[in-house]
């Protein structure tokens, strides 16, 4: 008898694992799959503790590698000389990572993105369908 509300816990807490991961599906896909394609291929690109280090101190390291970033004013001027019509500017980049969007920003979202990326990092047993 005992073991039914131990039982209980542990898929609680799964789902709400789940649910953290799930929103910070969402949360890529709104902003970040339109320059690093999707979710699977991008989690796949570092292991769990690659992720915990780039998401250390409520993101600034991840944080840092898009704020104010010649390579993401490169890879957005590549787009649209490819006539890829994207409504991101390296400003948008900035504001979204400053927390300076007035709509949801990386402050509210990094730990949901973070439990996403944790959940379907190269070395985890999760595959992930963002498409």
């Amino acid at each position: 008898m005992r073991m039914l509300p131990m039982l209980f816990l542990l898929l609680l807490g799964a789902s709400m694992m789940d649910a953290a991961a799930y929103k910070g599906q969402k949360a890529y896909k709104m902003r970040c799959k339109v320059c690093h394609d999707s979710g699977n291929k991008m989690a796949l690109v570092h292991t769990k503790k690659e992720w915990e280090k780039l998401f250390a101190q409520k993101g600034e390291t991840l944080a840092h590698h898009h704020v104010h970033s010649p390579k993401v004013e490169m890879m957005l001027e590549k787009f649209h000389a490819q006539g890829v019509a994207l409504k991101i500017t390296p400003e948008k980049v900035d504001a979204y990572f400053e927390n300076r969007t007035g709509g949801e920003s990386y402050e509210s979202s990094v730990r949901h993105l973070r439990d996403f990326f944790l959940e379907y990092a190269r070395d985890s047993d999760s595959v992930p369908a963002c498409n």
